[in-house]
């Protein structure tokens, strides 16, 4: 499957229903579900080194946001200035006479502070059209990313995404993904972490994974102010939380060696591992997004060294074991660098690298054999278009 057919594969469209049906996740119109205008917006201003913030405002000005942000009555406006200091943003992120970016970059800056609950029903609403947006709008920044080799890129796409998903800045705490924490209490779970394990220690807490687990072994001494039914949450979410193994290996099919100018096979196996028996359904603990999303990985193949994205799947992973075969090609003799990343735009701090190497043959070293199917030679006989020229 193609890059772009594995990212075209699920549309996205939201199970919420509006009036007006005009929306783009409710017709199939545009690249991606977006309008021309979105599209080349996009292709154009889309950078290499990129952070959140620029990302987010490209999705502010696109036409499908804008649109839905033209809603917005001066009354919402002071709504919105009440809880967001808009002349701070607008210097900062550098958006000007541009109100209906502004607006809608004002209401993703309060959705990510977990402020969306202080907003009218009207306005709310409004917000879950434009998170909707943003589903597809970061899913084709990532196919253009892919397409320059972007790999910073891809990063910031994907950390965006995961921000959306759990409402969340990207500088907060890995602990405020969990049920009932938030950035306060995940500030003092941190500041005792510190006293406790010191700085060195504490990157042993860098999975997400290892961090609940500490949190859940002496909890009454991070948090004693838990219920026991908010307690049981936090545990449940802990031993369905995914954590993922790669292995892989690289080869050329009917041969023993590789050499330059081959089509190698990487072979990539993936396991889900969890810490409770919890069949997965695919779908991820993400309570502040207005749809049930499923658990989405991606799978980037990359050369590090000569900066490059040879190949990308996305896959919704239900089983424990997910294998996928990519063919890149062998450029260079001697030793080759791979790196294998499995993202997850579910989670922060739950992604996995995996750095492969193999040897390649100088081409004029290996003899390759020449292999004639028995079924191409019954084909010699044949009138088709490939022997036309025998019938001259």
């Amino acid at each position: 499957m193609s890059f772009a057919d594995a990212f075209t594969k699920d549309t996205g469209h939201s199970n919420l229903e509006y009036d007006d049906n005009a929306f783009f996740y409710v017709t199939e119109k545009g690249i991606f579900g977006l309008e021309n205008t979105s599209v080349y917006y996009l292709t154009e201003n889309l950078q290499s080194d990129l952070n959140t913030y620029y990302l987010l405002k490209l999705i502010s000005k696109i036409k499908e946001v804008k649109k839905i942000v033209s809603k917005v009555s001066k009354l919402q406006a002071e709504e919105i200035r009440k809880l967001v200091s808009i002349e701070k943003i607008i210097s900062e992120v550098e958006l000007k006479d541009d109100c209906d970016a502004i607006v809608a970059f004002c209401l993703f800056f309060i959705y990510l502070q977990r402020k969306k609950h202080l907003l009218s029903t009207d306005l709310q609403k409004i917000l879950d059209s434009l998170l909707i947006i943003s589903e597809v709008a970061t899913k084709f920044a990532l196919h253009l990313a892919f397409i320059h080799s972007w790999c910073d890129c891809v990063q910031t796409i994907i950390g965006l995404r995961k921000c959306i998903r759990q409402s969340v800045m990207i500088s907060s705490y890995f602990l405020c993904q969990a049920p009932h924490i938030d950035e306060e209490k995940a500030s003092n779970i941190n500041e005792i972490l510190l006293s406790e394990f010191g700085t060195k220690k504490m990157a042993h807490f860098n999975n997400f994974k290892e961090l609940i687990h500490e949190f859940l072994i002496n909890r009454d001494k991070y948090l004693k102010n838990l219920t026991e039914e908010q307690n049981n949450d936090i545990e449940l979410f802990y031993k369905s939380l995914p954590t993922y193994v790669i292995r892989a290996e690289v080869f050329v099919e009917d041969e023993d060696d590789i050499a330059v100018g081959d089509i190698a096979t990487i072979s990539i196996m993936i396991k889900r591992n969890t810490a409770g028996n919890i069949v997965n359904s695919g779908y991820f603990h993400c309570p502040y997004y207005p749809e049930y999303i499923q658990e989405r990985i991606y799978i980037f193949v990359s050369d590090k060294k000569n900066n490059s994205l040879y190949n990308c799947q996305q896959a919704i992973v239900t089983d424990k074991e997910y294998k996928i075969n990519f063919n890149i090609p062998v450029t260079e003799s001697n030793e080759n660098n791979l790196t294998i990343a499995v993202f997850t735009d579910s989670y922060f701090a739950n992604d996995k690298m995996l750095d492969v190497s193999f040897k390649a043959a100088p081409k004029e070293k290996l003899k390759r054999r020449s292999i004639l199917h028995k079924d191409d030679l019954i084909l010699d006989n044949e009138n088709f278009v490939g022997s036309a020229w025998k019938l001259f």
